[in-house]
């Protein structure tokens, strides 16, 4: 269950109760992604199959929701323009757990250095955990049973949005759907067995591109755009005082062996709650974007948040939102489709006080 949202206003219910109706079917597929940097055909590598383009803003049918930046709402699609260009270093490919719990570690760092002074000082020392539950896909805040306030992922939510990541970065380099293939393989399984996993098949990705510097590269920047949205909101449910232990007392080390118990006291909140956390997260990723792309780096949008929220959409429709469906998150957050619409809004409004 991504956990705790922070008192809102009557404002913001009413609003939730505007976004629930008036959020849009996406059976219509996402629209076609665009890569922020670009690559030189070097980086890229590969050999592309008959008939598909390899282009480094290859246009693909099924790459993932929403163009990098773009704002999508309805039949209305944004492009935004690159921001980072071949120069940029290359990133390291991101492998296994312990990988995965150190890069998510350091995008958490990187939003609270983004946060109002006020806001820092409220989370500055939680930490996050992860739960070694790989057949779980779940995220959440809460406060442990000594009233300190901890961020958890499991590896189930971890493996996914290494899949999402690699997946998409092969269909915005090379033109191909690999993220089509991977969700139509794996959520039959995740909407209705309690056993099985997120993680990447084998099968997925291309041989020929398997190893390519370039889609590693890309697969890394989308990871920590993901993990951005996906924790920033976790965090957001502290620092909004949805979980009402978060004061920026200083934090003991917490480890995988202290969570036995602890989804009893990481209380389930309240659409509107769980919406004004998303909120905060995709004006927090923004913001880090925004400070990420004055440095030369790779600019996180809200990209990040539309991919998860895809992916749990496409879980929702395979499950038909079954009240005993096996994955947490699903049960304990607000429907995929109304959070998109929130999300899209929220960025909307950014960039009109946040010109350039």
């Amino acid at each position: 269950m991504t956990s705790l949202r922070h008192g809102c206003p009557a404002a913001l219910a009413a609003l939730a109760s505007v976004v629930a109706l008036t959020a849009c079917d996406d059976s219509s597929g996402p629209p076609p992604a665009t890569p922020y940097r670009s690559y030189t055909a070097a980086q890229q590598g590969g050999q592309p199959q008959p008939g598909q383009a390899v282009a480094p803003q290859a246009q693909a049918a099924n790459a993932g929701p929403g163009p990098i930046g773009a704002l999508a709402v309805g039949n209305n699609v944004q492009q935004s323009t690159m921001t980072t260009t071949s120069t940029t270093p290359l990133l390291g490919p991101l492998m296994g757990t312990q990988m995965w719990q150190q890069e998510t570690s350091a995008v958490l760092n990187e939003q609270r250095s983004n946060l109002s002074p006020e806001n820092q000082a409220r989370v500055k020392d939680i930490p996050f955990v992860v739960d070694n539950k790989p057949n779980e896909i779940n995220a959440y805040a809460g406060c442990d049973t000594k009233g300190q306030p901890f961020i958890v992922g499991t590896q189930g939510i971890l493996e996914a949005i290494d899949a999402i990541s690699q997946t998409v970065a092969t269909d915005d380099l090379y033109g191909t759907q690999t993220y089509a293939a991977y969700t139509a393989q794996v959520m039959p399984g995740l909407a209705h067995d309690k056993n099985a996993r997120a993680a990447l098949p084998l099968n997925i990705i291309p041989l020929q591109y398997l190893a390519q510097p370039a889609r590693i590269s890309h697969a890394h920047e989308l990871f920590d755009e993901i993990v951005a949205f996906t924790f920033g909101h976790e965090m957001a449910h502290h620092y909004l005082g949805h979980t009402g232990c978060a004061h920026g007392q200083p934090i003991p080390l917490m480890n995988a062996g202290a969570l036995n118990g602890l989804l009893t006291v990481a209380p389930a909140f309240t659409q509107p709650l769980e919406l004004a956390a998303d909120n905060q997260g995709t004006l927090n990723t923004l913001d880090s974007g925004r400070a990420r792309a004055s440095r030369g780096q790779y600019r996180w949008t809200e990209r990040g948040a539309s991919l998860l929220l895809d992916f749990f959409g496409k879980l929702e429709r395979s499950s038909g939102l079954a009240t005993l469906n096996p994955v947490t998150y699903v049960q304990t957050h607000p429907p995929a489709q109304q959070r998109i619409f929130w999300v899209q809004t929220a960025a909307n409004t950014w960039r009109l006080t946040h010109p350039g």
